[in-house]
């Protein structure tokens, strides 16, 4: 192999937790939004994922984690008591396992850390321009998402 087939890079890769997170980590929401209802192999999968990766997770992904679960878990208690067929955690299998992430911030009596009764929607907070929004760029006036080298004079230079 010649010089010239060589690529090197010198970037290092992102830390695994970083790699983990996503967008301010709401791969691992939307990951455990995702398991949270279903009936298969998945939610013991995302169970022993989140059990494992909770440690790593800043308070603001937790703070959602929990209550997403907490909803869950007042939705299928309800659904246990009117009787129906439906239950919004999964089958009784499924319902254990959300039991072990949910030890994750219940208190030494296995109950649930109290949370602040809320309506308020989740905020996600995503970078600018992430969702198709058009954002100026502060150097020329150009938007995000069209090409910069060739028409920004400050990126070549010239201001």
């Amino acid at each position: 192999m010649t010089s010239k087939n060589v690529i090197t890079c010198s970037a290092r890769p992102p830390s695994r937790s970083s790699a983990m997170a996503g967008h301010d980590h709401l791969m691992v929401i939307a990951a455990t939004r995702y398991c949270l209802g279903r009936m298969s192999y998945i939610v013991s999968d995302c169970a022993d994922w989140l059990i494992k990766i909770w440690p790593r997770l800043d308070k603001s992904t937790k703070t959602i984690i929990k209550r997403d679960i907490e909803d869950e878990f007042r939705r299928d208690n309800k659904a246990r008591e009117d009787g129906g067929t439906y239950r919004p955690l999964g089958m009784d299998c499924d319902r254990k396992q959300w039991e072990r992430v949910r030890a994750l911030w219940s208190d030494c009596h296995g109950q649930p850390e109290k949370q602040p009764e809320t309506s308020a929607p989740a905020i996600v907070f995503f970078p600018a321009g992430s969702l198709g929004e058009e954002v100026e760029r502060p150097c020329c006036g150009t938007f995000y998402r069209t090409p910069h080298r060739s028409t920004c004079p400050k990126y070549r230079g010239k201001k």
